[in-house]
């Protein structure tokens, strides 16, 4: 059964899209068939996995408003890369497009591709908000990238707030409430106290594994590769090989 994994956070530099690229390619090194679904305008997953957003034949915009198929979108990148659909700036335009059922197009457009893929994860925008809720639809999992930094802790309760109200708006099933720890340093008391707080306060939806600051995982980009491709014994991929052996796991049990 394939699983829907939307990766969302409350604001930039907190490791959203970094997951989104090398946890894809870590299910891909554990032999599970992934999609990674480029849902941010600013396309930084795509061009993360060296695709040119000025080269692409078509991108999601053009499959959410119906002018290309799912599977013809798919970008195929070889051993070590997820599946992709890319993003460019033109997703900015759906939220002026007309029609019914805007929220849900996206869930509607990975109906077509969803059995050939044990896994889809969705890098996903702040805004425009049309296409953080189409995201949101879609996904049987959301997980938020907190940094382990004082200010991304500040107004955590109302970040969860908002998805519990999408999530009873729409009727969604889904599970919007699972958190990845980012940007850890155990040699700083604040980062490690920080850690502490929120796997108190949030127990099990918090993940064991945690993120840690990783200068491969920062530059691999720049090289147009996932983190495994450019130093796969770095702690930043043995950090994202542990993060997906801990959700194939968690649930296989269910």
């Amino acid at each position: 059964m394939c699983r829907i994994i939307c990766i969302t956070a409350r604001k930039d530099g907190a490791g959203k899209t970094t997951t989104a690229i090398n946890l894809s390619a870590a299910f891909e090194i554990a032999e599970k068939k992934t999609l990674l679904v480029d849902c941010d305008p600013i396309g930084h997953a795509t061009t993360g996995l060296g695709v040119d957003g000025m080269q692409i034949k078509g991108s999601l915009y053009e499959g959410m408003v119906g002018k290309i198929q799912a599977a013809k979108l798919i970008i195929k990148k070889g051993p070590g890369f997820p599946d992709l659909i890319p993003g460019a700036l033109d997703l900015y335009r759906y939220s002026t497009e007309n029609g019914k059922n805007k929220e849900s197009v996206l869930r509607d457009l990975l109906e077509e591709v969803k059995d050939q893929y044990d896994y889809i994860v969705i890098d996903t925008p702040q805004t425009p908000v049309i296409l953080m809720i189409n995201a949101f639809i879609a996904a049987d999992l959301l997980f938020v990238t907190i940094p382990c930094e004082y200010l991304s802790i500040a107004g955590i309760g109302y970040h969860f707030d908002t998805f519990q109200m999408i999530k009873k708006g729409f009727g969604l099933n889904n599970d919007l409430d699972h958190i990845l720890l980012t940007k850890m340093d155990t040699q700083e008391i604040t980062c490690r106290l920080i850690a502490k707080e929120l796997r108190e306060r949030f127990k099990k939806k918090v993940f064991e594994t945690a993120i840690p600051i990783c200068s491969q995982l920062k530059n691999s980009p720049a090289y147009g590769k996932p983190v495994f491709l450019t130093d796969i014994n770095s702690k930043g991929a043995r950090s994202y090989l542990k993060l997906a052996c801990e959700i194939i796991e968690k649930y296989q049990q269910r």
